[in-house]
Formats: C-alpha cells, sequence, structure tokens
C-alpha cells in the first residue's frame, strides 16, 4: 500500500472504533472554495475488519459547503448501498 504524501503524514493519530461484523463503515469528506470555484468530494467504503472496498472521488458543482459535505455522504450511501450491507457514517 502507498504511504501518504510527506505534507499529509501528521504525528496524530485517529481511530475510530470497528463497525459490527457485515457491516460497512463509509468515510466522506465535501471540498467548498466559493460559488465561483468547483468544489469535490471523497468517500471510502471500509468492510467491518478495515479493508477498503470502495471509493469515489469526484468534482461537483455547489452553492454552500453544506450541499458540498451533503452530496458527499449521498455519494457515499449509494456506493455502500452496492454491497447490500447495513452501514455506519464515521
Amino acid at each position: 500500500m502507498p504511504s501518504l504524501p510527506s505534507q499529509l503524514r501528521g504525528t496524530q493519530s485517529h481511530t475510530n472504533p470497528p463497525p459490527s461484523n457485515h457491516s460497512l463503515v463509509i468515510h466522506y469528506d465535501g471540498s467548498f472554495i466559493n460559488d465561483s470555484q468547483p468544489s469535490a468530494y471523497g468517500v471510502v467504503v471500509v468492510i467491518h475488519h478495515g479493508q477498503v472496498c470502495d471509493g469515489r472521488v469526484e468534482n461537483l458543482l455547489c452553492s454552500t459547503p453544506i450541499e458540498a459535505e451533503t452530496k458527499a455522504l449521498l455519494e457515499g450511501v449509494k456506493l455502500a448501498q452496492e454491497y447490500g450491507s447495513e452501514c455506519t457514517v464515521q
């Protein structure tokens, strides 16, 4: 697995409790600068034992930061539904 670029590596770590067996975890984030700039989102779906199952990034046109975050969440849920499992959002 490739390592993170040096500018993304930090000394802090964050761990979430593992999901229950047979469930997926959706990690998502939306990006917004201003309404004249393209926005973007990123979504990663993780299987209960921590393995990345799927992911997606895409450019968006949004008017507000909340719209970018909401679209990111919606895309994460759609992606998790493709696997037909219950999911947790983090």
